[in-house]
């Protein structure tokens, strides 16, 4: 099959970010060698978070490709956070169309919410990520893959000017962090939604569209639908027809530059630190 350019950018990003967190330095050496090889079944493991929405089943067929390719092993995991009706389905064809990807081991977890103080939505991303951080445990997974795309990191943004101020704010996510001992990457930071979107079509994946993102709603999403909903479905598009020009890129470019500033303001305050502790 040919690749199309959106394909072969998307091989290239996961490569790259595989290769940021040393995945290079673990595979089989013959993988380095022309040829057809077997990935071995004790090779590196990769797991992909994946929701069964378009830019999680993007990410993942992608990096099947990538981790074959490198000698390594792909996997997914997927959690079911039981908010909404029919999850359990949702969850279950999310797992049939990895497996049919070619994906494994393939991990179906449920969490248990318990919205406190914090909210349902900062409940839910917390119980997430205990379950991905514990299925990075158990299988022995070097790094969990995270579908987040250029846009996902532009609304990041305006919710951490919203909600917050300075440089944290305007960093955004990072590519590569570390969570209760837990590797996590986002390969997709530098491609759009409708660039994952297209890779689905290129591939002829089917896709779960969560409801509470608010696409079949016109007009204003109400102020019962997620933050991250509405600023997607009203507030970047106002912008952006305000501004006349392409604002998620411009946020999201912003926000790796800012990343930047923001590591080294770290960095040097860990030295700091050290030096005044000794």
């Amino acid at each position: 099959m040919a690749y199309s350019a959106r394909l072969r950018k998307a091989v290239g990003a996961v490569r790259a970010t595989l290769s940021a967190v040393e995945l290079c330095d673990v595979q089989a050496p013959e993988f380095a060698q022309h040829g057809d090889h077997a990935v071995a079944s004790d090779a590196p493991l990769v797991l992909v978070a994946c929701s069964g929405g378009r830019d999680s089943m993007a990410l993942a067929a992608v990096s099947h490709i990538v981790c074959t390719s490198m000698g390594a092993r792909c996997g997914a995991v997927i959690v079911d956070h039981g908010l909404q009706e029919g999850s359990e389905q949702v969850a279950s064809e999310a797992a049939d169309c990895c497996r049919a990807l070619g994906l494994g081991p393939v991990i179906v977890r449920n969490a248990t919410v318990q919205a406190r103080g914090e909210g349902l939505e900062a409940a839910a991303r917390q119980a997430r990520y205990d379950e991905l951080c514990a299925a990075a445990h158990e299988s022995g997974a070097i790094a969990v893959l995270l579908a987040h795309t250029m846009d996902d990191q532009a609304e990041t943004v305006l919710i951490g000017l919203l909600r917050s101020r300075g440089v944290d704010a305007l960093a955004g996510m990072p590519q590569v962090f570390t969570r209760s001992g837990a590797t996590f990457a986002r390969p997709l930071l530098t491609l759009t939604r409708a660039e994952t979107t297209g890779i689905c079509e290129d591939l002829g994946m089917e896709y779960w569209d969560d409801p509470t993102n608010g696409d079949a709603v016109d007009g204003e999403l109400p102020n019962d639908y997620p933050l991250r909903s509405r600023v997607r479905h009203d507030l970047l598009p106002a912008i952006e027809r305000f501004a006349g020009f392409n604002v998620t890129r411009h946020f999201a470019e912003s926000a790796r530059l800012a990343r930047m500033d923001k590591e080294y303001l770290d960095q040097r305050s860990d030295e700091v630190m050290g030096e005044a502790v000794t």
